[in-house]
């Protein structure tokens, strides 16, 4: 459903949880999970694939900041963007947020407006994030299909050129045992010699094991020479 859209709040607070829901309230498609432990967030976060996680900064049993990293490494849905949701205002802590990888960070609790537009703008980060990641994974595709085609179109060309050669090598193998062929029938004036030449050179020629010459008489046609 394009309408859908995922928010997970980690927080241990369930008042938080409350007011959250309350401002997300009248979000048409908008579905919203909590969890309040940093055990349960990881796997949560992976079930469910949201576009958005609020994550508080201090949880009873882990660090919100130390989850950042542990959400990336969710390949399900590569453009969730998390947005710290804290009671902490001191630049340092906006700094140390920034630098773990979160997108937002929103001091709790902010008027409706302000905080729909916030997570609105995190949903559409998320969802643009993921359409340039699948662009990208499709251009790759692309990109190997074609390497693996040009790999088997030089395969097919060495290939022919390797059959040409030998057509090459052969006929020019063959033009030299005529030139030979003719250059000693030539000085023979004896038929039987010659014909037995003769039947010799085509079996080479032709690979044959065995081979025979035929001569017409009348309406029959009689074995001359045999080998």
């Amino acid at each position: 459903d394009p309408h859908r859209k995922v928010i997970l709040l980690v927080d241990d607070q369930n008042l938080v949880a409350a007011a959250v829901r309350s401002l997300l309230a009248g979000q048409e498609g908008w579905e919203l999970h909590h969890v309040s432990r940093a055990t349960e967030a990881a796997d949560a976060a992976r079930r469910l694939r949201p576009h958005v996680i609020l994550q508080d900064m201090v949880l009873p049993d882990g660090s919100g900041l130390e989850l950042i990293g542990r959400y990336a490494q969710i390949r399900d849905r590569p453009g969730t963007q998390v947005v710290i949701l804290s009671g902490y205002e001191a630049p340092e802590h906006k700094a140390a947020a920034f630098d773990a990888g979160a997108f937002d960070y929103i001091v709790k609790m902010p008027a409706q407006a302000e905080f729909v537009v916030r997570v609105r703008h995190a949903i559409r980060q998320a969802e643009m994030v993921e359409t340039q990641v699948g662009l990208l994974d499709a251009a790759e595709a692309a990109n190997r299909q074609a390497a693996r085609e040009l790999a088997e179109r030089r395969e097919a060309e060495r290939k022919l050129e390797e059959v040409n050669l030998q057509l090459r090598e052969e006929l020019h193998a063959r033009m030299e045992s005529l030139h030979r062929i003719a250059s000693d029938l030539g000085q023979l004036r004896d038929l039987v010699l010659l014909m037995r030449r003769l039947l010799a050179e085509a079996r080479e020629g032709g690979g044959c094991e065995a081979g025979s010459i035929l001569r017409a008489e009348g309406d029959d046609l009689v074995f001359t020479y045999a080998q």
